[in-house]
């Protein structure tokens, strides 16, 4: 169905949701001043390249942004290109990975609050990247992902080294797992949890931090497999809090 995009018919819209391979016109983004949500969904079998007629352009209101099914490369691009002072949550899921760190300058987020990755495993460069914009930060959230030990290690160098920390106002660390995963896994939850418990030692004399693994009771099914609502939350099998002293399951 072809859409007159820059016409009258979205100039008053608050939300908008566009499930096609087919938009790539990202620079109406300056021109939709009353948006505050937008999702931007692609199949993940086709290509998808956003185009910007501009080098740089404002969503003023924007506050959050749900980006599936589409690249890091296109991560990238959009951040790059749309400046959002007034986001706050951004959600990454399904995003297909590249094996390459795009070089390419992120504008500063310092609005984001909640950043989280559904079922996304997006390059460690391209996602510290993104990371190393957003200051405020104070919740990340890993869901039906993991990150790796390696990566954890990248987020707190050493304690003497604050002022360089990626994400330093973090308080909310989240994994969230499936127990039944029949996918490889090169580290498993004990690698995982603790360089986890190093990275909360590091940043203890600090910043205080809440970090849960969350291990979901079932398989992935219809429902799990997309992110949920945002403020909704699963029904876990269990919860293995970690904190400068240790871990405690629940």
């Amino acid at each position: 169905m072809p859409l007159k995009w820059d016409g009258p018919l979205f100039d008053n819209l608050t939300t908008l949701s566009i499930h096609t391979p087919t938009w790539t016109q990202a620079s109406l983004l300056g021109n939709w001043h009353h948006l505050k949500k937008l999702t931007i969904r692609s199949d993940p079998l086709m290509p998808m390249q956003f185009r910007f007629s501009s080098s740089h352009v404002v969503a003023p209101n924007l506050e959050c942004l749900e980006l599936n099914g589409i690249t890091e490369e296109d991560i990238v691009r959009l951040l790059s290109h749309v400046e959002m002072p007034a986001l706050n949550r951004l959600l990454f899921t399904h995003i297909k990975d590249s094996p390459n760190q795009v070089n390419t300058q992120i504008l500063p987020l310092p609005a984001v609050r909640v950043l989280r990755l559904h079922a996304t495993e997006m390059c460690q460069d391209n996602l510290l990247n993104v990371l190393r914009k957003v200051p405020n930060l104070h919740t990340i959230s890993f869901e039906d992902s993991s990150p790796i030990p390696s990566f954890i290690a990248e987020l707190t160098p050493r304690p003497q080294d604050s002022e360089t920390w990626v994400m330093p106002a973090v308080t909310d660390f989240r994994v969230l797992a499936f127990e039944k995963d029949n996918a490889h896994r090169v580290y498993d939850d004990s690698d995982i949890a603790k360089a986890l418990l190093r990275m909360v030692r590091q940043r203890d004399p600090v910043t205080k931090m809440c970090v849960r693994m969350c291990i979901f009771d079932g398989e992935r099914d219809d429902l799990t497999r997309h992110a949920a609502e945002w403020d909704v939350e699963r029904p876990y099998k269990s919860v293995r809090n970690i904190t400068s002293e240790g871990e405690e399951t629940q």
